[in-house]
């Protein structure tokens, strides 16, 4: 008995596949979406762990969204500390078609998205924070200049704790 109706189940999806030509269980514009880029968000603050290449998106001290992200190699560490977006651009493709920039003093470091969407999760960047072209779309509608980004961990997380940060 279950297994005719499983069967009868599996049938039934085929059909709708067949006649819509695909199933779509959440639309890219779908309510849900909207909602979240629609909100208005106070406060914002934005935290990424790169021990667990993790960024939090905070908004009046709660956790509104988490992204998966890449952060620096060994070599190319991102840096520790806490920052302020002083920039925002549309970029290349590259870079995911947009960019927010560091106030840090020594290089160019910011938010971008990438090509190389397998490197998501892993320290694979040159210091940025690399995320998926479709999340760094979001964050980037809804983030202004003036927010304050922490970064923490990574290589230099045992001389930060000797140094007192």
């Amino acid at each position: 008995m279950k297994k005719a109706v499983l069967i009868i189940f599996i049938i039934f999806i085929s059909l709708i596949v067949i006649i819509s030509g695909k199933i779509t269980f959440i639309d890219g514009n779908s309510v849900f979406k909207e909602t979240f880029l629609n909100k208005k968000f106070t406060n914002l603050y934005i935290f990424v762990d790169i021990t667990e290449n993790k960024m939090y998106l905070i908004s009046e001290g709660k956790v509104v969204k988490t992204y998966p992200v890449s952060s620096g190699k060994y070599k190319t560490p991102s840096p520790i500390g806490t920052w302020t977006i002083t920039s925002k651009a549309r970029w290349g493709e590259g870079f995911g078609g947009y960019w927010m920039g560091f106030n840090v003093p020594w290089g160019m470091y910011g938010i971008h998205g990438t090509d190389e969407p397998w490197s998501i999760g892993r320290p694979l960047s040159h210091g940025c924070i690399r995320m998926f072209n479709r999340d760094v779309a979001e964050l980037y509608r809804i983030t202004p200049i003036g927010t304050k980004v922490t970064i923490y961990g990574g290589p230099l997380a045992p001389l930060e704790a000797d140094l007192g940060f």
